[in-house]
């Protein structure tokens, strides 16, 4: 049985930018937003879009759109515990390896196949990530009716394009 809400109907869409300090600040909006729906609820926004910090939030309130408030709980709980070293390796060996690693990869053919890199290694985000958010549940929120859609937008490394993610709800 697919329990839907009355908001699926109403095309409500939630659209969060990019930009650290934003996408805090998004975080603090849907804590009092959350405040006004009854507990348990699904959420308000059947259509999330997101780009670069905000698509972080949108994804993480994706994945817990049959729970508008436990969405909104997990946000506040990454960002209250945020801290460089959950986005970057910040320790000086860890750092100037990516750096140094990066320099040499920078000396490899023209003809091979380079791998885009960033200046430092993001990889603590993407396990922290992981950690926080079941990525399969958005399947199941847009099969049971909480989600229409979400789309998600970042920045490309190697082509410097915008690139653009969605998942339309499944006629």
């Amino acid at each position: 049985m697919t329990r839907r809400h009355n908001y699926v109907d109403s095309k409500n869409a939630l659209v969060l930018t990019g930009g650290g300090a934003r996408a805090a600040y998004q975080v603090g909006v849907l804590s009092a937003i959350s405040k006004f729906i009854p507990r348990n609820h699904a959420i308000p926004f059947p259509i999330l879009c997101g780009t670069s910090a905000g698509a972080i939030n949108t994804t993480s309130l994706a994945c817990y759109a049959s729970c508008f408030q436990l969405g909104v709980k997990k946000l506040e709980w990454v960002w209250k515990n945020l801290d460089t070293s959950k986005i970057y390796h910040n320790d000086a060996p860890n750092v100037f390896g990516y750096i140094a690693r990066g320099m040499l990869a920078s000396f490899q053919a023209d003809y091979a196949n380079k791998v885009p890199r960033s200046l430092l290694n993001s990889e603590p985000l993407r396990h922290l990530l992981n950690n926080v958010m079941n990525f399969n549940r958005i399947d199941n929120n847009i099969l049971r009716g909480y989600l229409s859609a979400i789309s998600i937008t970042a920045s490309s490394y190697s082509t410097g394009n915008s690139i653009s993610f969605f998942k339309p709800t499944i006629l």
